[in-house]
């Protein structure tokens, strides 16, 4: 379903490229909006990353003690994804990978294949890992994962997406660990399904990353007991290598420049506070390999849509959230109003907020964003969360002077596949929560650290 999420109509994306030509990535959704420089007034003040990442103890069964952090990089306004630093193979191999809870794949650009694009980190090469091991394609491994022969036996796959990109390559297994502050040798796990990719075309050949990091589950049941581990997705591996079952927990705060992943729990002074507690609330995940929840009805300026407890999938692969027409026209009906609204104030009072709407693409954009609605989600289970203005919208200004406006656009547009998915900017500015042992999602609003960028790659 979601492993093809590049659905890009060509004519967007040309546009996008010229007017974003620094945007080329691995054909995550965005949209054409102007761009900031600076946050809008009510945007809540960030800490800096005074998180100790990577310290952790070991209980007697060898489990973490603890949760392990990792520094996430990226942003939606500069580069539409949000990305992480993984060492793979042994000696490390450090890749630059997209963070995508929509995909269970590791797929990396592996080896000097002139089939494959020059990317910011050197290409992983298997054959300088002495602990790489191949997957003969006749193996009960290769056929879980449904992967193709070669004459040399290899275990082989091939994707296209809907926008014309192109991958090849084999799986293969070998040693990934995260990339902390710490030496993280004895936090690697050997995992068996890493897509090797010998061949990019298209966009992907010219995307600055590596390649992807998958933290969605598996969708293979195991054939046999004991094959039970090779059945796993990466994160569920992972996470039962080193934590007790009842630590099998990952969350993501993603800020407006960069976040944190914790690993084997969650960190409640990532939460906001709302007197003196946190706000996090708890919903079930659908049984899938996808993380899924199901809506009961969203409020926005007392108006209520009931959507009758359909699903909606959480995907840090897709940069804007998409809803079904019916549900989007709904949504953006009082996001409209406002701008109208704007305008109206705006003569009349004289005051510096302006709204626009773009005539290419139709997105509605804001100098300011702190006079919008809430939007409020309700589950099935009956909790509420209210996605605010500063995580549904997106920082689109291009460039700042005296007299420009920082202009902030809708995050949120009709889907092309009639599939509601809560994208990348849902999770901006929110810590979301996801425990695989109970299958609960939890979110709150987030105290989510600003990373920067990196001194080095």
């Amino acid at each position: 379903m979601l492993l093809n999420k590049f659905l890009y109509i060509s004519y967007i994306f040309i546009l996008l490229m010229i007017q974003f030509p620094k945007l080329s990535h691995l054909g995550l959704k965005f949209s054409k909006c102007a761009r900031s420089n600076s946050p809008s007034k009510n945007l809540v003040a960030r800490k800096k990353s005074d998180i100790k990442f990577g310290s952790r103890d070991k209980d007697n069964n060898g489990f973490v003690k603890g949760t392990v952090k990792v520094r996430i990089y990226g942003s939606l306004h500069k580069f539409a994804f949000y990305y992480i630093y993984m060492g793979i193979g042994n000696p490390k191999v450090k890749q630059m990978l997209i963070i995508d809870t929509g995909s269970q794949q590791i797929n990396v650009a592996c080896g000097n294949s002139p089939s494959c694009g020059k990317h910011s980190l050197d290409n992983y090469n298997y054959q300088n890992s002495v602990t790489y091991k191949p997957i003969d394609c006749e193996s009960d491994s290769c056929k879980i994962i449904e992967g193709g022969c070669d004459l040399e036996r290899s275990c082989i796959f091939s994707e296209t997406y809907s926008e014309g990109s192109n991958v090849k390559g084999m799986y293969i297994g070998d040693l990934v660990s995260f990339d902390t502050d710490e030496d993280s040798s004895d936090l690697s796990s050997f995992f068996d399904y890493i897509g090797c990719v010998t061949h990019e075309s298209a966009m992907i050949r010219s995307q600055i990353t590596n390649g992807i990091l998958g933290l969605s589950r598996s969708d293979k049941n195991p054939l046999i007991k004991n094959e039970y581990y090779e059945s796993q997705s990466f994160i569920e591996k992972y996470l039962t290598d080193h934590f007790s079952p009842r630590h099998k927990i990952f969350s993501l705060c993603l800020s407006e420049d960069g976040g944190v992943l914790t690993l084997g729990g969650y960190d409640k002074d990532l939460d906001m506070l709302v007197k003196k507690k946190s706000d996090m609330i708890w919903t079930p995940m659908v049984k899938s390999e996808f993380y899924i929840v199901r809506v009961f009805r969203f409020t926005i300026d007392d108006d209520v849509t009931d959507v009758n407890r359909k699903n909606f999938v959480l995907d840090t692969g897709t940069t804007l959230s998409t809803f079904e027409k019916e549900l989007f026209i709904k949504i953006e009906k009082p996001i409209k109003e406002a701008c109208y609204q704007n305008k109206k104030f705006s003569k009349i009072k004289k005051t510096n907020i302006e709204c626009k709407v773009d005539e290419v693409n139709g997105k509605i954009c804001f100098s300011d964003i702190t006079k919008l609605p809430i939007i409020t989600i309700n589950f099935e289970n009956g909790t509420n969360f209210d996605w605010k203005p500063e995580s549904y919208m997106i920082d689109r200004t291009v460039k700042r002077t005296i007299n420009d406006y920082s202009w902030w656009c809708l995050g949120i547009e009709e889907s092309k596949t009639n599939e509601n998915i809560f994208g990348a900017n849902f999770f901006k500015n929110n810590h979301v929560v996801f425990n695989l042992d109970k299958e609960l999602i939890g979110i709150s609003h987030g105290n989510c650290p600003d990373n920067g960028f990196p001194n080095k790659p």
